[in-house]
């Protein structure tokens, strides 16, 4: 099983929920997890998180294993995703442009996507959860994830 994670879950838990400083064990089992390849950040995301200041897009980069390229099949997937959610990116709202990304990458290694984005039932506003749904991919929260792995602190 891999996980796609999203740039709300990276953010969200290693700035706000989860910090490293204060959630080691956390991080570290976070890390075992890139090691094996089981945690996957597409490059969009990394793009995404580079005009951060914060400490997330440092701990993205000492990570490199954990990046993906774009690829062909990742490509072909965004394109599918876009076709039947053409507003899910929106530059002139200031959208981010990395969901798509982030659920293809998912879709090419039937894996999960992570994102801290609530489920939203307007087909004219999707979302990640929502077009997850559409495509038959498993969303969760990080802390979905956390109960997926049954860690327990």
């Amino acid at each position: 099983m891999i996980y796609s994670v999203d740039a709300s879950s990276l953010i969200e838990t290693y700035e706000k929920k989860y910090p490293p400083a204060v959630f080691p064990s956390v991080w570290e089992r976070i890390e075992s997890l890139v090691a094996d390849g089981r945690i996957k950040v597409s490059e969009v995301i990394v793009d995404e998180l580079g005009s951060r200041s914060d400490g997330v897009h440092e701990w993205v980069e000492r990570h490199p294993e954990m990046v993906v390229p774009m690829d062909e099949a990742q490509q072909l997937a965004v394109r599918e995703i876009l076709d039947r959610f053409p507003t899910l990116i929106e530059p002139m709202r200031n959208k981010s442009g990395g969901d798509p990304f982030v659920i293809a990458l998912a879709k090419v290694h039937s894996g999960v996507v992570v994102t801290e984005e609530s489920p939203m039932k307007r087909r004219d506003r999707p979302n990640v959860p929502a077009t997850c749904r559409e495509f038959q991919i498993a969303c969760d929260s990080f802390l979905g994830f956390l109960k997926r792995e049954k860690w327990l602190f």
